[in-house]
């Protein structure tokens, strides 16, 4: 009973060690290791992150493994919560709810990872601050800059054609390419982080906006 006690014990403790000196690597995902705070690195002067691919790797038991996504990831800023404001040329206040579509950069891996504290939240802000500038500046493709007053009664064909609102609306693919062109300018991979692609999901108007267009769309429709 006693030798058998000490064969699943060893047994036990060999199954630990196992699980605590190997690790796996997802398809799509790289990882590095880090022992007691340092990330390990090649060898030389300025060595660089010694990276582990997809499958099964040997590590030391005191080591920790911190595996990154490599493939496209999105970044929702929508909701009550995520949903980002801005003003716009005419001076209406609109919300937009978006995605962001965004790849680690395997060349500049360590800065992504320590470059920054919390990479995603300064790249975030940092978005924020190019959307409301965009949005503020963005024009008809004619150039001739929107204005339109919401106190003011709103006829259809202020509706199909006219404000800042009803142009964004009308022209989001080419404020899409804007954005995401000001952003790959501005962004560029300096974070670690390459943008494929901004999509703009929703844009919502003032409530006193929304209200006056959709009086104006009921009147349209009992004209009819």
């Amino acid at each position: 009973m006693l030798v058998l006690g000490i064969f699943v014990g060893l047994a036990a403790y060999l199954v630990f060690v196992a699980m605590r000196c190997t690790f796996r690597v997802q398809e799509g995902h790289v990882a590095v290791l880090i022992t007691f705070g340092a990330v390990e690195k090649t060898a030389g002067e300025h060595g660089a992150l010694r990276r582990y691919g997809p499958g099964f790797h040997m590590k030391k038991p005191w080591q920790h493994v911190l595996a990154v996504p490599m493939m496209e990831q999105s970044l929702e800023l929508s909701g009550e919560e995520g949903g980002r404001s801005a003003m716009a040329d005419d001076g209406t206040v609109l919300r937009f709810d978006s995605i962001l579509r965004y790849q680690p950069v395997d060349e500049q891996l360590e800065q992504f990872l320590f470059g920054l504290r919390a990479p995603l939240e300064h790249i975030t802000s940092l978005f924020t601050c190019l959307l409301r500038n965009e949005i503020a500046n963005f024009r008809s493709p004619g150039g001739s800059p929107s204005s339109a007053s919401t106190s003011d009664a709103l006829s259809a064909d202020f509706v199909a054609q006219s404000g800042s609102y009803a142009l964004i609306r009308r022209e989001r693919n080419l404020l899409n390419a804007h954005i995401a062109d000001f952003a790959k300018a501005q962004i560029g991979d300096r974070y670690g982080v390459r943008f494929n692609a901004v999509d703009l999901t929703d844009i919502l108007p003032p409530d006193e906006l929304a209200d006056a267009l959709n009086a104006v769309i009921h009147a349209q429709y009992e004209a009819e």
